[in-house]
């Protein structure tokens, strides 16, 4: 849901005018009688705070704006200040470009011993790729607010999404021993050795925390938590392909879809490639390219913006890619703004395109941030039709994340019962190599990362991780 509020925050004032007469009056939640209605998330993690200073709402940056943001963040209690280091480095290293009017000599000179500016000369670092030199400006300065909000944040240029675990881990575990009843130092251990692929160890420091998460994930949270439950047992039991849940009344509307889909679309092509969805987009051109060679055709299941698919399919003349989302309106979008001969997209349900598939052209599939909204008999489903229809290959980028229910990580192959649990709030974590093994592939790649999230500081994304996987049908 921080996704959708910043997206909201970025539109124009008469245009969230009418998306909100347009929506229909969500009826109120009834949740259970909470005895302390605050927020439980630890005072600097700032769950869900609004950005005090978002960048490109602001406009252009300037000396005048630093001094007032100096000023303000001077004066301000320490929960408000670490609410707006952490909104003013996101939006930094997603634009690093954007920084370059404040980080003079002129302003090094009046304010470059300030916690604020340094920060915002590591986001800039981040944003251009420089990870090592992110990191020691925060280092430097965690060693001298001595607190465990800059402790974290020295961490975050090492909590890439790949290559840097075992740096991640040495310092994390430093950290926790410095700072040892941090409830988020503890998190981004355990994250840190699950993605060096240390499960045991990372559960084993999840479990000397987990009073403290149960206080922290209690309350509303806790309630959606134990519905998804319910859910997933359900549609286990069932074998319930379609699911239909808030999303689909609210941003994934065929009326509203393009609310969801224009930001993407701004994201991917302006934001640092080194973060988030700047990240992602280079990260999934790549993987389709390397999906895309040797076979005739590849089929994105969830495109939602086509960027990737459309620098793929520049590189790879020779191959067809076809984007398919449940929305016609999303495949309109992408046929405007992606024009090439072999390209095209559907709007439909991606086991009603692969069963309509004749025989002949050799295919690849490939989803990203998707499957972890469905069902896994959808998925098991989906896996077997692409084996009937000749697909030989597949790859995935999905969250195999901190079960926000079990709190604990899990190793695919076999870990998690029944193949599916459930993540956080609406997703699930499904065990892909053993459905993906099911239906006859065998895993040929797997990488296992931190999210792409700049900072992850709010309930609903500790211990967020990724994997992706390729597999190739068994001869």
């Amino acid at each position: 849901m921080g996704v959708l509020r910043a997206v909201g925050r970025k539109l124009p004032d008469p245009v969230k005018k009418i998306i909100r007469l347009a929506l229909p009056t969500a009826p109120v939640p009834q949740y259970p009688a909470s005895t302390d209605s605050r927020d439980k998330t630890r005072e600097y993690v700032a769950a869900g705070a609004e950005p005090v200073h978002s960048i490109k709402d602001m406009g252009p940056l300037s000396a005048i704006w630093l001094r007032q943001t100096i000023a303000e963040y001077d004066t301000a209690a320490e929960a408000r200040r670490n609410a707006m280091s952490v909104a003013i480095f996101n939006e930094v290293s997603k634009y690093p470009r954007g920084a370059d009017a404040i980080l003079t000599a002129y302003s090094s000179k009046l304010f470059g011993s300030h916690p604020l500016y340094r920060r915002i000369v590591a986001a800039r670092a981040l944003g251009e790729g420089e990870y090592e030199r992110a990191f020691d400006v925060l280092h430097v300065l965690a060693e001298q607010q001595k607190t465990a909000f800059d402790a974290a944040m020295a961490a975050w240029p090492l909590m890439r999404p790949a290559g840097r675990e075992d740096a991640a881990v040495k310092y994390l575990e430093a950290q926790s021993t410095v700072y040892p009843d941090d409830l988020v130092l503890r998190v981004h251990l355990a994250t840190a050795l699950y993605c060096d692929r240390q499960t045991q160890r990372a559960n084993a420091e999840i479990a000397k925390i987990k009073p403290a998460l149960d206080a922290l994930l209690a309350g509303g949270y806790g309630w959606h938590l134990s519905g998804l439950r319910e859910e997933l047992d359900k549609a286990l039991a069932d074998k319930a392909v379609y699911r239909r849940f808030s999303f689909d009344e609210t941003s994934y509307r065929e009326d509203l879809i393009q609310n969801h889909w224009d930001p993407y679309f701004h994201w991917m092509r302006t934001q640092s490639e080194h973060v988030m969805f700047g990240w992602l987009r280079r990260f999934f051109a790549d993987k389709l390219t390397d999906l895309g060679r040797g076979v005739d055709e590849v089929y994105n299941f969830g495109v939602m913006c086509a960027q990737p698919d459309f620098e793929a399919a520049k590189t790879l003349t020779g191959t067809r890619f076809v984007g398919v989302d449940r929305q016609q309106t999303t495949a309109d979008l992408n046929n405007h703004a992606f024009i090439l001969p072999n390209i095209a997209f559907a709007g439909a349900e991606i086991e009603d395109v692969v069963s309509s598939l004749s025989a002949g052209p050799t295919r690849a599939l490939f989803h990203a941030r998707t499957a972890t909204l469905c069902y896994p008999e959808k998925i098991r489903q989906l896996y077997q039709a692409c084996a009937e229809k000749g697909f030989t290959r597949i790859g995935l980028f999905e969250n195999i994340a901190l079960s926000h229910d079990a709190y604990r990580f899990y190793d695919m192959g076999g870990d998690i019962d029944r193949s599916s649990t459930i993540y956080k709030s609406d997703q699930f974590i499904h065990d892909y190599k053993a459905m993906l093994s099911d239906a006859g592939f065998a895993i040929t790649k797997e990488e296992r990362m931190f999210s792409p999230l700049i900072t992850p500081f709010s309930e609903i994304d500790l211990g967020s991780a990724h994997v992706y996987l390729e597999a190739q049908r068994r001869t």
